[in-house]
């Protein structure tokens, strides 16, 4: 079974990768020199693309991770389970630790699982489909990274993403200023900072002190961290309207509640903000398509499918007893 998502970003979208990195004033990347600024940038991953005759050269893509995404499908179905929850169970604070991130300790028993374990474990609409807890057991589901494909790479895309490719640059450097709130003060900040103009004064001056041309010691380091409210810096974006293939696999055959739990989590994806930076609305998604095997199950705004309407009947059952056994497991 392999579910294939089309979706795209209608806006900014941003997912920080480590690393230090510098642009000059144009936005090209540079080596730390002085004029440079630091940027954060987002995720992309490295492909060899086909030239044709042969030859093949290395490509970024930008890419939204795989566990960012499967953490977001997570979220998105256990939130109708815990609100079927409300006013019925509570969970331990084990139990709904190990819900959202499959285990509460993070440490594993190191003890093999029964069989009757993992299959009472594999069979639930939820906890199957992630697996986890203390003795580890594997889920069903395989969550690949979204990828911005080009028509470059058309050779490692998946079928459904031929037409659904990107041209052009697909990331632009974007530039923030955050100013000094005390140095910008006015008249009527007088009355709340403690100590008034003199105060205010004191610090702007301090804020606008350069260090001495060639000296660098620690009056000058002190300087510096004076200025720390006062930065110009920049980092990458996957510009909006990036087109965006996501694949999510299977290990094992899905019962139709586990199905309609994994259409379910995508589509309330649909609209939602991902990555880094919701604060300035970056990450918006919009989901184009939604194919099983195959066959489009997107309508409008929503998936229809039988299987959702098995997942939703299954929330009427469920109780907290399975996630108190799945988080408690050798106990």
């Amino acid at each position: 079974m392999k579910i294939v998502v089309l979706m795209q970003n209608t806006t900014p979208y941003h997912s920080s990768a480590p690393g230090a990195a510098y642009v000059d004033l144009n936005g090209n990347f540079v080596s730390k020199t002085p004029g440079s600024f630091p940027c954060v940038r987002t995720r992309q991953m490295p492909v060899m693309a086909s030239r044709g005759e042969g030859e093949v050269r290395r490509l970024y893509l930008p890419i939204m991770p795989a566990n960012s995404l499967r953490h977001d499908l997570r979220a998105g179905i256990l939130g109708a389970i815990l609100d079927a929850f409300r006013g019925k169970y509570t969970l331990s604070p084990r139990a709904y630790a190990a819900a959202w991130c499959g285990n509460a300790s993070g440490t594993p028993e190191g003890v093999t699982a029964t069989f009757q374990e993992i299959a009472t474990i594999q069979a639930h609409p939820f906890l199957g489909l992630f697996g986890g807890g203390p003795r580890m057991i594997e889920g069903k589901l395989m969550v690949d990274n979204a990828w911005g494909w080009t028509g470059e790479t058309m050779d490692l895309a998946p079928p459904q993403a031929h037409e659904w490719t990107n041209t052009g640059r697909l990331t632009e450097v974007v530039w923030k200023r955050r100013l000094d709130p005390i140095a910008q003060a006015g008249e009527d900040a007088v009355e709340i900072i403690d100590g008034g103009a003199e105060a205010i004064t004191e610090w702007s001056a301090k804020a606008n002190l350069k260090p001495a041309k060639g000296k660098k010691g620690e009056e000058d380091a002190e300087a510096d961290e004076e200025r720390g409210l006062r930065a110009f810096n920049a980092h990458e974006v996957v510009i909006p309207g990036v087109r965006f293939t996501w694949v999510i696999g299977t290990k094992r055959a899905l019962t139709n509640q586990q199905l309609g739990a994994v259409l379910w989590g995508i589509q309330q994806m649909h609209g939602r903000h991902l990555g880094g930076m919701s604060s300035l609305g970056y990450g918006k998604i919009a989901i184009k398509d939604v194919l099983l095997d195959g066959e489009s199950l997107w309508k409008g705004e929503a998936i229809e499918h039988t299987a959702i309407d098995a997942f939703i009947e299954a929330l009427d059952v469920m109780t907290a007893a399975a996630f108190e056994a799945f988080a408690s497991q050798g106990e």
